[in-house]
């Protein structure tokens, strides 16, 4: 995982010497010029696409760890405050398996690491590295997020 604030350019401009990160940071650079719907938006001809969410925090016992094999996850806040726990796959305990359709596994983990994240912030998180976004920190609040989605087989 890496976690940085969209205003540090030395961050972002290591990261988009990779052209798949320079496309989805030269897109949050600018995602207030966009008209984003609700839901998947697609933006790029390399298979990167952005998810466009709004939603109301949440408790840990009402989220489930996820974690993805096709894609890495670049996860940025508009607006609002989340923690976001994550931990390393084997530390979870399977509640529903991969899906590759949905690219998607989910489960309950006992030991994880949480992050705050508010405005302007993002998180990179990788293959295999289970995460839970959107758990309330102090209390309960609207999100606004994007989440960029960078297929993993083109990075390699």
């Amino acid at each position: 995982m890496i976690i940085g604030n969209i205003k540090e350019k030395s961050q972002i401009d290591l990261l988009k010497h990779q052209d798949l990160f320079k496309i989805a940071f030269d897109f949050l650079e600018h995602s207030d010029t966009y008209e984003l719907r609700e839901g998947k938006n697609e933006f790029s001809d390399k298979g990167v696409f952005a998810i466009y969410l709004e939603y109301s925090t949440h408790s840990i016992q009402d989220g489930l760890m996820e974690e993805h094999k096709k894609y890495l996850d670049i996860q940025y806040i508009l607006d609002g405050t989340e923690k976001m726990l994550y931990t390393n796959m084997d530390n979870i305990k399977v509640t529903k398996p991969y899906c590759e359709s949905e690219d998607v596994l989910l489960g309950v983990a006992e030991n994880y690491n949480e992050v705050v994240m508010n405005k302007g912030t993002f998180a990179i998180l990788f293959p295999e590295e289970a995460h839970m976004p959107g758990v309330t920190h102090i209390k309960a609040c609207d999100v606004k997020k994007i989440v960029l989605k960078i297929p993993v087989e083109h990075l390699i």
